[in-house]
């Protein structure tokens, strides 16, 4: 949490499943009062100059008032962390909706069937260009022409409470649930189409796949844009781009919430590359922070982030966030790097530091022991994951991955460091704690 000497610095993380929160502190050396109000948190710096004003930060639940003068000369270190036990039967209404954030409701999937109504065609998200064969004689832009739910991910694993008498379900098949023409089934991150619906001249088919084959296309939502009329009003559908990050939390809950899975192999989909380790901690925690981690405006970032990106540039200052909370360990360079990469692909991927821990100039023989050790945690969390079969795989484009990952890192500069120094992260086998905005 690197901050001037005369600015006081703070990390509030609220877990409403232990009803708390947790405060990190970076106390100025001149000292600082702090001010505790069910609502809110005055942080005022003994001594203030025209730059050091009170910092008033409105917390994400109502807490047991309190003051406190922290003196850094009484302690061993300006970096200070308080527990407050929140009041959630307790709230106001100016306070309303940042309690609603911490609910322990998992946000469902974006753009359910409901919100789709009067689709009829897709679009690239980078270009434009419609992705669906325009119907002959027809005075609508696109065939589809039923827009309806798919059931769970996992349908095929529950089918046997659904039924009430035995059946032999050993011929079923994944993907036996297909969309039928000019209809548009809709998943948690994605739409499945009828292969003649789509216009083949306006997509790329793998070189290894035959049209033959090919009885449905699934179009991920944050990949598309969705082009149609509102039956209500009459007016085009008015659907922005949507959050790369929003669908990939989505998607890690949905493979909780069915088979207890928290560890995840997040590897490229086109060639099957491991890129990282992911293991998410919580889907719950609201944080606040006046913290904003450095940024490379030279970044070149995937079309299909952009709207992360914007999210994160314009955010509110000292806005509550909901966000999933993560372990995180990228892949050694070396298997990131590919000779087809492309210059603003090796351009994300110089914004990625490995380790993030801080080492002293010198290089001792104690250092390069820690160095050692270190590395092989590494290697042998890896070797451990592939061979668990608890750990599922994930994948997605190479370009949103090391997206992720820079996310990851961005979010990890602003973890106060108790959760993110050295020592914190070679007792986490290398791993390291983020988080990204669900």
């Amino acid at each position: 949490m690197p901050a001037p000497s005369g600015r006081v610095s703070y990390y509030a993380e609220y877990h409403s499943n232990i009803n708390a929160i947790a405060l990190s502190l970076k106390v100025p050396t001149s000292g600082l009062t702090c001010k505790i109000t069910p609502d809110a948190l005055d942080l005022i710096p003994a001594s203030q100059t025209s730059s050091d004003q009170p910092h008033h930060v409105t917390l994400p639940s109502r807490v047991f008032p309190t003051k406190t003068t922290l003196d850094p000369s009484s302690i061993q270190s300006p970096l200070l962390t308080l527990k407050l036990a929140a009041v959630p039967s307790m709230a106001s209404p100016n306070t309303c909706s940042l309690t609603s954030l911490g609910k322990s409701e998992f946000p469902p999937a974006p753009l359910p069937a409901s919100q789709l109504q009067g689709l009829n065609n897709l679009a690239c998200g980078c270009c434009g260009q419609p992705l669906l064969a325009t119907l002959e004689n027809s005075n609508v832009t696109g065939p589809i022409q039923r827009v309806v739910d798919l059931p769970s991910e996992h349908w095929q694993e529950l089918v046997d409470c659904w039924m009430c008498h035995e059946e032999d379900f050993t011929e079923l098949r994944e993907g036996d649930l297909g969309a039928r023409s000019g209809q548009a089934l809709v998943g948690g991150t994605y739409l499945l189409i009828h292969a003649e619906n789509v216009n083949l001249s306006a997509v790329v088919i793998e070189q290894d796949a035959r049209i033959v084959d090919m009885i449905q296309v699934k179009f991920h939502k944050y990949m598309v844009r969705f082009v149609g009329q509102n039956p209500a009003t009459g007016r085009a559908l008015d659907i922005p781009q949507q959050r790369f990050l929003s669908y990939l939390a989505a998607e890690i809950f949905e493979s909780a919430r069915h088979h207890a899975t928290y560890r995840f192999i997040v590897q490229d989909r086109v060639h099957g590359r491991e890129m990282m380790l992911l293991w998410m901690l919580n889907w719950d925690s609201t944080i606040l922070t006046n913290q904003e981690p450095a940024r490379d405006a030279t970044m070149q970032w995937d079309t299909s982030l952009k709207p992360d990106i914007s999210t994160k540039n314009n955010r509110t200052s000292h806005k509550a966030r909901k966000v999933m909370k993560v372990l995180y360990l990228k892949a050694p360079s070396s298997s990131l790097s590919s000779p087809s990469s492309s210059s603003d692909l090796k351009t994300l991927e110089s914004g990625l530091d490995n380790t993030h821990i801080d080492h002293d100039h010198n290089t001792s023989g104690s250092d390069k022991r820690a160095d050692q050790i270190h590395t092989s945690k590494e290697q042998s969390l890896w070797d451990a994951w592939r061979r668990d079969p608890g750990v599922e795989r994930i994948e997605f484009q190479e370009r949103l991955i090391l997206g992720l990952l820079t996310v990851l890192e961005q979010s990890s500069s602003c973890l106060p460091p108790s959760q993110t120094g050295a020592s914190a992260v070679l007792a986490m086998d290398g791993m390291r704690v983020g988080a990204f905005e669900v």
